[in-house]
């Protein structure tokens, strides 16, 4: 735009020069001149033209890039990090004893692998460092080891239904808690592969199990606190990965304008209080951020269609939401199911 305005106020002073000299030009120069400016004309607009497209184009491809980037990137992740020893080995960062291990956020990252984030690398980890769990460990007082990191991933893939019939059906005197060895029954009930790993030493004396159970193994857990582990789990890591997004402003510098009106009379005053923020284009992002490597190029292009991008939501109500449509998954298809049929079959 600023090419093209540049080269529309140069042409306009350049005409004023062409009138001056074709006033003061005999009858018989005048053609010729109109010729002569006519063709330069024409190869002076050839060429601003050509070389603002040139640049619009070249915009376009670096833009292209990076987006290329981290598609290629994703892809491989999904195609070459399969398994959970794959994901894990290539996450864990610190090795005790001969064992490696994962921190906090390198937990996370984990769990966050089959997600797209157009974000690099080194600015992830830097981001979920500071996450913190009572039953991962606080500060940097516990890592992560294979065993519980399998066993944790393999709980959240769970249903929630399921667990709840598993842990009554252990509950033998319905007192409604379950110790530490109908506890590990429960887990080779519910994920049979991971008989193996619950014998693991590293299992056996995870900060996981002496949260619930004590040191001794004496104590027992009920399901509603075992649930509210769980489903609290499962909201960090939709947290962690809106957070990956967000952005540290004061409410004068978002988009939610105060109204002039309302200004004298001390509305949007200035503050110095900060409040995280994401913006709509990336809130979109992360609800297509799990679509599969095949068609999340697709997706991402139906996010420039998005009404105001740029617009900034505050990060507690885009966290609110998620947790919203996540807990409410199966109502919602329901609803969208019947709204379909009450339509003639119509897709959504």
């Amino acid at each position: 735009l600023r090419a093209k305005m540049f080269a529309m106020n140069r042409a306009s002073s350049i005409r004023l020069h062409v009138r001056h000299v074709y006033r003061h030009l005999e009858a018989k120069d005048r053609s010729n001149f109109a010729k002569i400016f006519a063709f330069a004309g024409s190869v002076s607009l050839i060429y601003l033209s050509n070389d603002f497209e040139a640049k619009k184009t070249q915009c376009k491809a670096k833009k292209k890039d990076v987006e290329d980037v981290s598609l290629v990137e994703y892809r491989n992740r999904t195609k070459h990090l399969v398994t959970l020893d794959q994901i894990f080995n290539a996450n864990a960062s610190v090795e005790r004893n001969g064992e490696m291990y994962l921190t906090r956020g390198g937990f996370l990252q984990c769990i966050l692998n089959h997600v797209y984030t157009p974000i690099d690398k080194e600015e992830v980890k830097l981001k979920l460092s500071s996450y913190e769990n009572p039953h991962l460990g606080a500060g940097h007082s516990h890592l992560v080891s294979k065993t519980e990191f399998k066993v944790l991933v393999k709980f959240l893939a769970v249903p929630i239904a399921h667990l709840e019939v598993a842990f009554s059906a252990l509950d033998a005197d319905e007192s409604g808690t379950i110790c530490k060895n109908e506890f590990i029954a429960m887990v080779e009930r519910l994920i049979p592969d991971c008989i193996n790993d619950i014998n693991d030493p590293t299992f056996i004396d995870s900060l996981f199990l002496k949260s619930w159970f004590g040191e001794d193994g004496s104590k027992s857990v009920s399901f509603p606190a075992f649930k509210h582990f769980i489903e609290n789990l499962k909201d960090d890591i939709n947290n962690a990965e809106l957070k990956l997004y967000s952005t540290l402003s004061s409410p004068n510098n978002s988009s939610f304008s105060v109204p002039f009106w309302k200004k004298p009379f001390g509305f949007g005053k200035k503050t110095d209080e900060k409040t995280e923020y994401i913006t709509r284009k990336n809130l979109a992002l992360t609800f297509i951020s799990s679509t599969s490597p095949k068609r999340i190029a697709s997706a991402l292009l139906k996010i420039h269609h998005i009404e105001k991008p740029d617009l900034e939501v505050p990060l507690k109500e885009a966290i609110l939401l998620q947790h919203i449509l996540t807990s409410h998954c199966d109502q919602i298809m329901d609803a969208l199911v019947l709204f379909s049929k009450g339509h003639g079959g119509r897709g959504i």
